[in-house]
């Protein structure tokens, strides 16, 4: 609670800056190719005899706000909003990669899925991106907002961050982002701030070495 608590606090003094279009949080930014990928099931489909065979994705909690900042667009259904809480029912995003794969004869927006023994109910659909790197073979990705997971799967200190997208120079906004950080938490420390491009750039280091 205290970690959700952190972040909600400087999402809220980031997009109070007038260049900050969008702002959120992931446990895993775009590029990682470490993360959190698991067997999840769909509700009223019988599991498989064979573990091989059970269905995998890319787990990874979001706030609202991110899938904007980094560019995913909703193909249909919702994303995630405020009245997403311990409270209500359980929900969940998918990326297109998933729903071919998993849903290719129905529509997925309604249907449950199995995620650590919580059945969710699929909400809405994203476009596919490239959450590991831009070589990596597509992996289906499943979604969930922060406010409905422990607070171990919310944010990973490791992988996980914070996304703006801002109308100039993401770059020129970096005193402001250490500023907001420092004013709620100044224990935490800023590290590892670059542009998505330059993200981008770093997965062709090795090729571009050869």
């Amino acid at each position: 609670e205290r970690q959700n608590a952190f972040f909600d606090q400087v999402l809220t003094r980031l997009r109070q800056h007038p260049a900050i279009v969008s702002a959120g949080a992931s446990s895993t930014l775009p590029l990682n190719p470490v993360g959190i990928s698991g067997t999840f099931f769909i509700e009223g489909r019988p599991r498989p005899a064979d573990p091989a065979d059970f269905p995998r994705a890319y787990k990874i909690a979001l706030t609202d706000g991110y899938l904007a900042a980094v560019g995913t667009p909703l193909v249909r259904g919702r994303v995630f909003t405020e009245s997403d809480t311990l409270s209500s029912e359980p929900v969940a995003l998918i990326d297109e990669s998933l729903a071919k794969r998993y849903f290719a004869d129905q529509d997925p927006i309604g249907q449950r899925v199995d995620f650590l023994r919580q059945m969710r109910r699929i909400v809405g659909v994203v476009q596919s991106i490239k959450q590991q790197s831009v070589t990596a073979a597509d992996e289906p990705v499943l979604y969930f907002p922060t406010t409905q997971v422990p607070a171990v799967f919310a944010f990973n200190s490791l992988t996980g961050g914070i996304a703006v997208r801002t109308t100039g120079d993401p770059m020129d906004l970096v005193p402001f982002v250490r500023t907001a950080i420092k004013e709620v938490d100044p224990a935490v420390p800023v590290h590892a701030l670059a542009r998505l491009e330059d993200r981008l750039s770093d997965t062709f280091t090795t090729p571009r070495f050869y």
